[in-house]
């Protein structure tokens, strides 16, 4: 079984209670980081510290109104340095076989060794998920999209444009 560290941002929302809930439920093992007071890269980039610090196989992230779907884990794959989880965003299923700026968002997990290879950390600006994913991409095409939906984010409220990687 694989060793999964799962970052989780927070501003305190009741839901993180849901979003736990839904790793425990398919990875009851789990290290979880959940991190506030800062801005959302730096409560990501505390968690991204223990990454560093120890050897996790996997490194994913979640929002704290998110969870996952059951069964998410058969999806592990080591021949990929990425994993992007299909999303289900206010009934819209993303992202679609292009992978461009609006339809991701942190659905995503890295393969441990790829993320101490490239080491890549978050910003604190707009759309910081996308940036430190676009990142990585560019240093491999080991990349897997799902074909099941896996990432939930029913309480999404902004509107995204649609951007092509450069």
């Amino acid at each position: 079984m694989n060793k999964i560290l799962y970052i989780i941002p927070t501003i305190q929302r009741k839901s993180v209670y849901r979003t736990i809930q839904s790793i425990h439920d398919n990875d009851p093992n789990s290290t979880i980081v959940i991190a506030s007071g800062g801005g959302v890269g730096d409560n990501r980039n505390t968690g991204l510290k223990m990454a560093i610090d120890e050897e996790f196989d996997w490194i994913g992230f979640i929002d704290d109104d998110d969870y996952y779907s059951p069964d998410y884990l058969k999806e592990f794959d080591d021949n990929y340095d990425i994993i992007i989880f299909k999303m289900n965003r206010n009934d819209e299923i993303l992202p679609t076989d292009e992978l461009i700026y609006g339809t991701v968002g942190i659905s995503y997990f890295i393969k441990g060794s790829f993320y101490r290879y490239a080491f890549h950390r978050f910003d604190n600006k707009h759309a910081q998920d996308w940036r430190f994913l676009e990142k990585h991409l560019k240093r491999t095409d080991k990349v897997k999209i799902t074909d099941s939906v896996y990432y939930n984010a029913p309480e999404y409220g902004g509107a995204v444009k649609y951007e092509k990687i450069h």
